[in-house]
């Protein structure tokens, strides 16, 4: 123990810097903390101030509806509005032209619009009757996009469909593995519950709004008295619209979607008689 301990004072000794090294390292220390003072609030804060106004604001979309009000009674019922095919999906047939409201009815586009670096697209529903502003997220438009392009890539070489297994209504689970993709699931803007995707005899790929409209429908509602349509109802009580969406019913008391009526241009031949053959 004793060999040890004088080992260790040797060591020490002969470790212990100069006066003149002392006083340079002290130097570097001190230029370091400087450094790391100026430099880390920033690095903390800059994500706090990139996120400010970036999400849903009930306020933003007041502030949007209250401009498109104005504009429409300004312009003789007009919408300020871009335009779109025919075949665009439903809820995104009506995105708003924020250079026809800016400035002039609005002061500012919000943060959170795509316009602006966010992630949300501001739309409109029920354009022929009572034009409502709504969001469209982004985020989902695009996880969809990237899973409908795998499945064209796959047709392309295999033609056929990359199915998993056969779901109801003529709808089918994706085979991921056959893409090449982890499995694929979408963060509902309504519940925040993560959905699969679907895909129909088409090829033509949606996001399963089945869990969020068992838990939003009103328990034991008389159908007579929601939407012909399913979709209509998340997007005309809250904040967002159904993106990529199926139409859907109830059928005996569950919400099932249809294949008929997804207003988004086949990307598969629909004449091939062997669509329907399962991926291997």
């Amino acid at each position: 123990m004793v060999g040890l301990r004088a080992f260790a004072g040797r060591m020490s000794r002969r470790a212990r810097p100069s006066p003149a090294m002392r006083r340079g390292l002290s130097r570097v220390a001190i230029a370091f903390w400087v450094l790391a003072v100026l430099l880390i609030p920033a690095g903390c804060l800059y994500p706090e101030e990139r996120r400010v106004g970036q999400e849903p604001s009930v306020e933003y979309l007041r502030e949007v509806q209250a401009a498109v009000d104005r504009y429409r009674e300004a312009e003789g019922g007009l919408l300020p509005i871009q335009t779109r095919p025919a075949d665009v999906p439903r809820y995104e047939k009506y995105p708003l032209d924020f250079r026809q409201l800016v400035p002039r009815y609005l002061a500012r586009i919000p943060p959170n619009a795509f316009e602006q670096g966010g992630r949300y697209q501001y739309v409109l529903i029920d354009v022929e009757t009572t034009p409502q502003v709504r969001l469209l997220d982004l985020a989902v438009a695009a996880a969809v996009n990237d899973v409908q392009t795998a499945v064209n890539r796959y047709w392309m070489k295999r033609g056929a469909l990359p199915i998993r297994d056969v779901k109801p209504n003529g709808f089918y689970g994706i085979d991921y593995a056959a893409l090449n993709l982890q499995p694929v699931q979408v963060k509902s803007p309504y519940t925040g519950q993560y959905l699969p995707l679907l895909m129909d005899p088409l090829g033509r790929v949606g996001v399963d709004y089945a869990l969020d409209l068992a838990q939003l429908l009103p328990k034991h509602a008389d159908p007579s008295r929601l939407p012909k349509d399913l979709r209509d109802f998340l997007a005309r009580n809250h904040l967002f619209v159904p993106v990529r969406a199926f139409p859907y019913r109830l059928e005996r008391g569950e919400p099932v979607p249809l294949p008929n009526g997804f207003s988004f241009s086949p990307v598969i031949n629909p004449a091939a008689t062997h669509i329907f053959v399962l991926s291997n």
